[in-house]
């Protein structure tokens, strides 16, 4: 692979292991471009190169801190827009992320920001604690709710409870944090428990040990 930077040392070109720059000097694999802004987004345009010779653009934006606030890609068979989105909260915590979406326009490096939540199809919203941890992903369809995963949090132990059909898991993490247990819950609302305990030897080889299966194996860490 064959990389051509800029003065600041950001890629502008390269050129695919198969696809030498010596023969395709004109036409590399992909092409950047950066757009660096003090009262819009700040975007960067990546053309992909196809089979049939012509390129892929998309576009990734970033807010004013550089965190990836949307990308735009060009939706088949028209010349509008697939889009997806982050956006943060006050804390700068990404709380809201909208799935793929479609926008009646054309890509760009411009922030769309059209459609609101009961537009789209698929929208995640994060909660956290105060140490910036997500303790409940909600996702809803079109603005209404359906379904969740609550994640809990109580010293060196995590549990993570999944929506209807899921399993919820509780898993346990020593100083350096590596896991030494892992618990499966198979009935509803934590029951019928499944452990399996990990330990660790002087050459960081793990053995796994499942009480329900009174099973060990050896594998490294």
């Amino acid at each position: 692979m064959t990389a051509q930077p800029c003065g600041l040392g950001r890629v502008l070109t390269v050129w695919q292991p198969g696809w030498p720059k010596a023969d395709h000097a004109t036409q590399p694999s992909v092409e950047y471009a950066y757009k660096i802004s003090k009262t819009q987004a700040n975007a960067v345009t990546t053309k992909t190169l196809k089979q049939n010779g012509e390129y892929r653009v998309t576009h990734t934006l970033y807010d004013g801190l550089f965190r990836e606030r949307q990308t735009q890609a060009p939706a088949y068979g028209t010349t509008h827009t697939v889009l997806t989105e982050t956006r943060y909260d006050t804390r700068g915590w990404a709380w809201k992320n909208f799935a793929a979406y479609y926008g009646d326009v054309a890509p760009s490096t411009t922030l769309y920001t059209a459609k609101e939540e009961n537009q789209v199809n698929n929208v995640t919203k994060n909660t956290y604690d105060g140490l910036g941890r997500v303790t409940k992903t909600a996702s809803y369809y079109l603005g209404d709710f359906k379904w969740e995963t609550n994640t809990a949090y109580d010293g060196d132990r995590v549990t993570v409870t999944p929506p209807k059909g899921g399993t919820a898991t509780t898993k346990v993490t020593d100083a350096r944090g590596r896991t030494t247990q892992l618990t499966q819950y198979a009935g509803a609302g934590q029951t019928q428990p499944q452990t399996t305990t990990y330990t660790y030897g002087k050459s960081c080889a793990r053995t796994r040990r499942s009480r329900a299966s009174a099973t060990a194996s050896r594998t490294s860490c």
